[in-house]
């Protein structure tokens, strides 16, 4: 294969097969694509811009040379094309990725400043405060936290911003229209590949677990109450019980004290029992076991 040079002339005659005395070689091998534009800018300059150049300036096996490196250069491009073609659908297919695990997830992702603006929100997060997500954006995330529970928020924004340790929390924060909802709140520090600092919130709305827990929580008041109560009413006949055969263990007792002594111990055994049924039916109702009869 012919040597692959290109060569860059002063004005004035070049005789064939001859070069400048000023003129500057390049070999082709590894040059890349500089080299390769800069020979084609040089015939383009020198000898088809110009009609009275002389043909001679390019030999045969020059132009034989440079046109087969223009083909490989051309291939070599479409093949490159190809393979920005491919990036880009990579790209695209990332990004569709992307849009699933951050708007579509089931939890509110906001991303925010190190003074707890919010700089984006995806679609769970805008749902949750019922606002679009353009007017999220540049608002501070206590706007959306009630009023009573924005220290609990400043408490664990300040740890986070000292230590960089992950916080989390549960508090009530406000929808637009002032509704309140309870969220569990988990923050913590990223750093973008350019450096800049921000913070990751994640929070999920924990009202129905909050609602059955208090459910519960009111559920064993009532029932610590409802002991505490049967306790005593328990203990009013036990003493009475315990009392009259206590009484009637004396001796020197008249027959009318004896039997005065029994019809009390007899009432306060037919109260206790009357408060052991009922306590047997309350929990036969809590069981769903309690059944009804039909009296004529």
């Amino acid at each position: 294969m012919p040597d692959q040079q290109s060569v860059v002339i002063t004005p004035g005659r070049v005789e064939p097969g001859h070069r400048p005395a000023n003129a500057r070689t390049r070999a082709s091998d590894g040059a890349g694509q500089n080299t390769l534009r800069e020979r084609a800018e040089w015939v383009v300059q020198n000898v088809w811009s110009n009609e009275n150049a002389d043909e001679s300036l390019l030999s045969p096996e020059q132009i034989r040379a440079t046109l087969h490196d223009f083909r490989v250069h051309q291939v070599q491009l479409e093949m490159q094309g190809e393979e920005l073609r491919r990036y880009q659908l990579d790209l695209e297919k990332s990004k569709a990725r992307y849009f699933a695990l951050f708007d579509l997830a089931p939890v509110g992702y906001c991303t925010l400043s190190e003074h707890a603006l919010i700089l984006n929100a995806n679609l769970y997060a805008a749902t949750l405060f019922d606002q679009p997500r353009s007017k999220l954006v540049n608002t501070a995330l206590t706007h959306y936290i009630a009023f009573d529970d924005q220290d609990i928020f400043y408490l664990i924004h300040r740890q986070i911003v000292k230590s960089g340790e992950p916080q989390s929390c549960d508090l009530r924060m406000v929808k637009s229209n002032g509704t309140l909802f309870w969220a569990q709140l988990r923050i913590c520090d990223i750093q973008f590949e350019h450096g800049e600092m921000a913070l990751l919130l994640v929070f999920t709305d924990i009202t129905a677990r909050k609602q059955a827990e208090e459910a519960a929580l009111a559920a064993n008041h009532a029932k610590s109450r409802f002991l505490a109560t049967m306790s005593h009413e328990i203990r009013t006949p036990m003493n009475g019980i315990l009392g009259m055969a206590q009484l009637l263990l004396m001796p020197h007792l008249t027959d009318n004290e004896r039997r005065e002594y029994a019809r009390t111990i007899f009432s306060s055994g037919q109260t206790l029992l009357t408060l052991l049924n009922d306590i047997l039916d309350l929990s036969k109702i809590e069981a769903g076991k309690l059944q009804l009869e039909s009296i004529i």
